[in-house]
């Protein structure tokens, strides 16, 4: 009887149940042991190093492109960062940390925005975006990467190497641009002989200015200063920590320097014409009206060619009349202006003087070579005049005086007369 091959036997065709088992565990200790394949770890151990490199690459080149726009847009920081110290300086820092929160709200407004929006977005969009920006880090990776920041860096020693002269340009730009504009502003910008000082007046007007004064006096020093050339906005400065420090520093300093009245009196007007840009009832000024006709500066240059290169002559009474018709509607606003006038004035031009026996009269037009101007009239005493000033006043002989008055209005224009009469308060 034949025996039948019992279930317990293992079969020919199966493999031995150890071999399954050992034979894939052996092979992965060989790959590992020869290198062949990596664990886990060790492949996510290389991708942070991987994703640390490419992360470190790019942060190099955004930096040494936002230093590379940075020198032209605010050069003097970033020079002063470099090679002036600025580096250990915590005010240096100051000021751009405050300047850079400023600014953190509006960014941080169009990121959202843009976060927002971007979900908005079709997907077709926002795969191609996403395609260009892994094409853009690769690319960084590799040896464009390094051909980028290898131009960066020649451009930035490039620019650095002649920033100090275009610093140093612009401010002497910006300084003689101040100084002209004050100059144009303010005629007591210069040192200036006075024929007459009222200094209980400038220090009595002087005293009821001060709590404004002061601040405005300090802040237009510190503008015009080039310590703060760096900050793009001068109203941003102001309200850093930085700018508060260099205000109550001027501020006392400022206050506690002794002034006479000529420099009160500078201090005043500069007040006085900032303020009257904007609320003309702190100063009313008045120089020459003709410059702000165009028609008469056509008709100035045509008189000009006329006797220059032809030496032709024009009658006088005749310009008088074309004068009156270019003017008549400036004259007649000067004239409604002239009849609500108070308060100080400044007025500039050349003034005829007439001697009297305890006095000299002052007077000037308004509007020149015109038929009927309105004229303004001033009246100092002979005992407030220096001797100097009176021999060169003596000396004239109905020449005139080329002078600034300024003053209080005592009577306006009327029916009765077209004349101004002002109280003067200084006159240089």
């Amino acid at each position: 009887m034949q025996e039948e091959p019992s279930n317990n036997a293992p079969s020919r065709d199966l493999p031995i149940s150890d071999s399954v088992d050992e034979i894939p565990r052996s092979r992965r200790l060989v790959e590992r042991f020869l290198g062949v394949r990596k664990s886990t770890a060790a492949k996510r151990l290389d991708e942070y190093s991987s994703s640390i490199s490419r992360g470190t690459k790019l942060v190099a080149t955004l930096a040494l492109i936002y230093v590379l726009i940075g020198t032209f847009y605010y050069p003097e920081w970033w020079y002063t960062l470099f090679f002036a110290g600025g580096l250990f300086d915590y005010y240096h820092w100051s000021g751009a940390t405050d300047y850079l929160l400023y600014k953190f709200g509006i960014l941080v407004t169009v990121l959202l925005l843009f976060l927002a929006f971007r979900w908005l977005l079709p997907s077709r969009i926002r795969t191609r975006v996403a395609r260009y920006w892994e094409i853009a880090k690769e690319s960084n990776n590799g040896r464009t990467g390094f051909y980028l920041r290898f131009i960066l860096i020649i451009l930035l020693v490039m620019r650095f190497s002649t920033i100090n002269e275009s610093i140093e340009n612009q401010r002497v730009h910006d300084s003689v641009e101040f100084a002209q504009s004050m100059e144009r502003s303010n005629p007591l910008t210069r040192p200036t002989s006075f024929i007459l000082l009222s200094k209980d007046s400038v220090d009595s007007l002087y005293g009821q200015y001060e709590p404004d004064l002061v601040p405005a006096v300090v802040i237009a020093e510190i503008k015009s200063s080039t310590s703060t050339n760096a900050h793009v906005n001068f109203d941003q400065f102001l309200q850093s920590d930085v700018g508060k420090v260099e205000l109550q520093r001027r501020l006392t300093e400022y206050r506690q320097t002794p002034k006479n009245s000529e420099r009160k009196l500078g201090d005043l007007l500069r007040f006085l014409i900032e303020k009257s840009l904007s609320d003309e009832s702190y100063l009313k000024r008045y120089g020459d009206l003709e410059r702000k006709s165009e028609g008469i500066k056509k008709l100035d240059d045509a008189i000009e060619v006329l006797r220059s290169e032809y030496h032709l002559s024009v009658d006088a009474k005749q310009l008088t009349v074309v004068r009156d018709q270019l003017l008549a509607e400036e004259i007649q606003r000067l004239v409604n202006e002239l009849k609500q006038l108070h308060g100080l004035v400044l007025v500039e031009g050349d003034w005829s003087v007439e001697s009297q026996p305890d006095s000299y009269i002052l007077k000037r037009a308004f509007v020149e070579n015109v038929t009927d101007s309105p004229t303004c009239e001033t009246r100092i005493e002979k005992s407030a005049v220096s001797s100097q000033n009176k021999e060169i006043i003596e000396s004239l002989k109905g020449e005139r005086m080329r002078l600034s008055v300024f003053g209080s209005v005592i009577t306006g224009m009327s029916t009765n007369s077209k004349s101004v009469r002002i109280n003067p308060i200084a006159i240089f």
